[in-house]
């Protein structure tokens, strides 16, 4: 079937190549609508449209399921929120998978030839942090890229160093020490550097060096 051409090229095929109008088909009952289609020029079909894109969505207050094999996979409910194995999503991405099989479960595959990452970002300020991966270990790293902490395939830790060789392995070029604070004071644990005491290991206060 054609409509709008002279020649289908689909089963239902809804072409006009010299109308920059929307062209979209809809399904409704006595609650729901649907609409399929392109936009045209003037973008008006749903609040934020942009023009020549393709569309599908609800004009109604109803959300919108995609399903495979009699189930349903995924749903977008109206407020935005986007649920994959769960029809009620309370976040603007919620994952849910029942199983309890090993190494299994709800979770998200990020693929790159080298450094696949997540950035978070903070909107007020345009602050961002990454989560990543680099030379074959998990590594956060700051607005800028660089790197600040690595987690080693053997469990090892490094702050301020990409090769821990310790448990936990904290390195800084000026700063040799670890603090303990609590509500009213701080220990401080670590070595000394050149000029004071290099190479020992210190203990001390908010009051000064205790050992």
């Amino acid at each position: 079937v054609c409509i709008g051409a002279t020649t289908a090229t689909t089963t239902l095929d809804l072409t006009k190549t010299t109308d920059t109008a929307e062209r979209s088909i809809r399904i409704e009952n006595s609650s729901a609508r649907l609409l399929v289609g392109v936009e045209g020029t003037s973008a008006n079909r749903f609040v934020g449209s942009a023009a020549d894109h393709a569309f599908i969505g609800t004009t109604t207050n109803d959300g919108l399921e995609i399903g495979t094999n009699n189930n349903v996979r995924m749903v977008i409910n109206t407020s935005g929120n986007v649920g994959i194995g769960t029809t009620s999503p309370g976040y603007d991405l919620d994952i849910l998978d029942t199983s309890t099989a090993s190494n299994t479960g709800a979770g998200v595959n990020i693929a790159h030839a080298t450094q696949p990452q997540l950035r978070f970002t903070q909107t007020t300020g345009n602050y961002r942090m990454y989560l990543g991966i680099r030379t074959n270990d998990l590594i956060i790293a700051n607005d800028s890229g660089t790197e600040k902490v690595r987690f080693k395939q053997n469990g090892n830790v490094g702050i301020g160093t990409t090769a821990p060789g310790q448990p936990l392995h904290v390195k800084h070029s000026s700063t040799h020490q670890m603090r303990l604070q609590g509500s009213n004071s701080y220990w401080n644990i670590g070595t000394g550097w050149s000029g004071y005491y290099q190479d020992y290991l210190l203990f001390a206060t908010s009051s000064g060096e205790k050992m």
